[in-house]
């Protein structure tokens, strides 16, 4: 039985996401101490006039989070807490050497003393020249006072926080010299039957762009699909290598099929927020594999959810 070919239809990585800002604020779980109460104190970047010494601030920490469903895209959660004191928080505000700076996020957030909520805001693009994402790593909280005076502070982030902003950092520049190599597209999948199995049949195309690349050689690695859905290759190319794009080559494809997970139940299905998240892990050049987050175009999607209906 055949379906609508997907002809060359260029991956929509999650890099290139809308990066829709949320504004109110998500209650998060209680946090390890490592997570919060060992973090640095807050310093103070600037006072309202009224001269307050900001000694009230003094237990507020901050740590930095990303959840599942925001993996792939600029958005995090600072998570922040006071002890004893009463916030009303009304921007957030990441700061790190490794990224660009973006505006405050705004908010209208009340935090009870103890109480630890996740305030959600945006990260800039990295800077992959070098830079320490962990170097000056804050987060900068704009606070209101029940008279209305603001002041911003500056709570330095440790622990948990350092590692997943490297990864972010890490992420984002290995995309980049992927861009800069070559680029990765899905291509004429069909319905197929394959030792018995009901599944999607087509490519994976890697193409060095007319105007230039970096000319490095491209290296996928593995392939991982989802909760609902297995993606794989059709067959096993050299040991370790599923394709190779090699230096002075324009083009290679990678023959693959997308299945169903056997994953069928209500729960599962309900309940999956990365359905399309598919993984390519890849080596370009010398750096060190990474994974790059291959989403399917629309056309596949729908192609891959009627698969779905039609075998479970």
């Amino acid at each position: 039985m055949k379906a609508c070919d997907v002809r060359r239809a260029t991956v929509a990585t999650l890099w290139t996401f809308g990066l829709t800002v949320l504004i109110a604020g998500c209650p998060g779980g209680r946090s390890s101490p490592d997570d919060i109460s060992d973090s640095p104190r807050a310093s103070f970047s600037s006072d309202s006039e009224g001269g307050r010494d900001g000694a009230e601030f003094r237990d507020v920490r901050a740590n930095i989070v990303q959840q599942r469903i925001d993996e792939g895209t600029r958005r995090i959660g600072m998570r922040v807490s006071a002890a004893k004191t009463s916030l009303h928080v009304v921007g957030v505000q990441l700061r790190s050497a490794g990224f660009q700076t973006l505006p405050a996020t705004s908010k209208d957030t009340l935090i009870a003393p103890g109480r630890v909520i996740d305030l959600s805001t945006t990260y800039g693009a990295a800077r992959c020249e070098g830079e320490d994402p962990a170097e000056g790593l804050s987060a900068v909280l704009t606070l209101v006072d029940s008279a209305g005076s603001s002041r911003a502070i500056e709570v330095p982030v440790t622990g948990h926080g350092v590692g997943l902003i490297r990864r972010l950092h890490d992420a984002e520049c290995a995309h980049r010299q992927l861009s800069q190599a070559a680029s990765i597209s899905y291509s004429d999948f069909t319905r197929d039957r394959i030792d018995g199995e009901e599944v999607l049949a087509g490519a994976l195309e890697l193409e060095r762009a007319d105007n230039g690349s970096s000319g490095e050689v491209v290296l996928v690695k593995s392939l991982a699909g989802s909760v609902l859905f297995d993606f794989r290759p059709l067959a096993r190319g050299e040991p370790g290598v599923f394709a190779r794009l090699a230096a002075g080559s324009q083009h290679t494809r990678l023959q693959v099929v997308i299945g169903s997970s056997g994953r069928c139940d209500q729960h599962a299905r309900s309940q999956s927020t990365q359905t399309f998240l598919f993984s390519a892990f890849v080596r370009v050049g010398s750096a060190v594999q990474h994974r790059e987050i291959v989403v399917p175009p629309p056309q596949l999607r729908r192609q891959a959810l009627a698969l779905l209906n039609a075998v479970c």
